[in-house]
This record gives structure tokens, sequence and C-alpha cells, in this order.
């Protein structure tokens, strides 16, 4: 799962950010959770279908870590990194 910076909503948590939410979402344990949880979800090619109410769905507890800025900067940079790469292929 990617996520864009421009498709990016404001967190309704503004001490949370949607880069460390990202994140979470986009972690092998959320993944792996999310497969069992909805094994009937995948589509051609064995990915995963994600659905607003699937995601509603799963445990997530956001709060703010010691190393949430650190995560975010990951995020960002992952996502300026492929959506250059992204950039090069279709242009």
């Amino acid at each position: 799962m990617f996520i864009f910076q421009d498709c990016l909503p404001k967190s309704k948590n503004e001490n949370i950010s949607i880069e460390y939410i990202a994140a979470i979402l986009n972690s092998k344990l959320m993944n792996y959770y999310y497969s069992i949880l909805f094994k009937g979800g995948h589509v051609n090619g064995g990915y995963l279908h994600f659905l607003v109410s699937y995601l509603n769905a799963l445990p997530i507890i956001i709060r703010k870590t010691i190393h949430h800025d650190e995560i975010k900067e990951m995020v960002e940079k992952i996502s300026v990194k492929y959506f250059w790469e992204v950039e090069k292929i279709y242009h």
C-alpha cells in the first residue's frame, strides 16, 4: 500500500502525523494481520483488496511515541523517492 503526500488528508489528531499512520498501515505486522483477518479480500495476483470498512476494523492505537518524528521523516523520504521513481517511468 502506498500513500502519496498529495493524497494525504489531515489527521484528526494534530499531534499524530498522517505519515506516522501510513507507516503503521504499511508495516509487515499490519499487512500480516490484515491478510489473516480479510483473507477473502484478495484480488488478481494475490494482492490484498483494501476497503475503508476493512481499514476501520483494524485495531490501531494511535499515540505519539518517542519515535514519531523519526518514523515521519523516514516515510517522507520514502514517499519522495517513490514519487520520483514513478515520475521517471511515466514521463
